[in-house]
């Protein structure tokens, strides 16, 4: 509890320095409210059936973020991002706490204005595994039967109960569109991919049967507030 009370106090810092920096400045600062949703990888035949990191359905996310725009295309800041995801046997909840780079491809006050983003993130994700039975049917051996034929060896095995909460980095890169209702007012679409680094983590390893990072695709729609406008870019 303690090391996540950390971690949210942290994001806020990060969350508000933009918004305290702006004061000096007249530029902008935009803040950023988003829901979306996210689809993860399927898993495979054999051991990787009951990797703890693939496979969850259509899982959904909330994220709120403050950048301060360096010009008309370049912007910098921070973001905090919460992702709930379900599947048989398996709960995970991932937050991230990020910090962005956003290029806007054309100027950011046009009607529309695709960017691209890139985000480097420090995340705490928790994994809860209920106890439940699997099987595995990697091993294969030759038949009596004949040279053509194989048998596939199929064993049980038992996954006790677990709950692992750990730290890992990340990173978040893609796009979208800023699209202009008014001066201060600004809806977004984008489509962005997740990598959060948990596989080499030692308690990932010992608790859980998985071989990958924790991946997913995102699509978020959002809106976006331009505070402390005083002048335009151009």
């Amino acid at each position: 509890m303690r090391k996540l009370n950390r971690f949210f106090y942290l994001g806020i810092l990060i969350f508000l320095l933009p918004l305290s920096v702006m004061g000096q400045f007249e530029r902008k600062v935009s803040v950023y409210a988003n829901v979306g949703a996210s689809a993860f990888s399927s898993t495979k035949a054999g051991t990787d059936a009951n990797n703890a990191l693939r496979a969850y359905k259509f899982s959904p996310n909330i994220g709120v973020a403050a950048l301060y725009a360096l010009d008309g295309h370049l912007s910098i800041g921070g973001s905090l991002r919460f992702l709930w995801g379900t599947k048989s046997k398996y709960t995970l909840l991932s937050n991230n706490l990020g910090a962005i780079i956003k290029y806007n491809i054309l100027p950011s006050d046009k009607k529309l204005s695709p960017y691209v983003f890139f985000e480097g993130d420090l995340s705490y994700s928790s994994i809860k595994q209920a106890t439940h039975t699997g099987s595995d049917t990697s091993g294969v051996t030759p038949s009596d039967q004949g040279a053509s034929s194989v048998t596939i060896n199929s064993k049980t095995i038992t996954y006790s109960g677990q709950n692992v909460a750990v730290p890992a980095f990340g990173t978040f890169f893609g796009g979208g569109v800023d699209i202009k209702a008014k001066e201060t007012l600004n809806l977004f679409v984008q489509v962005g991919y997740n990598i959060t680094y948990l596989k080499g983590i030692q308690d990932i390893k010992h608790y859980y049967a998985a071989n990958s990072n924790l991946s997913y695709l995102n699509i978020s729609v959002g809106v976006r507030l331009n505070l402390f406008q005083k002048k335009s870019f151009y």
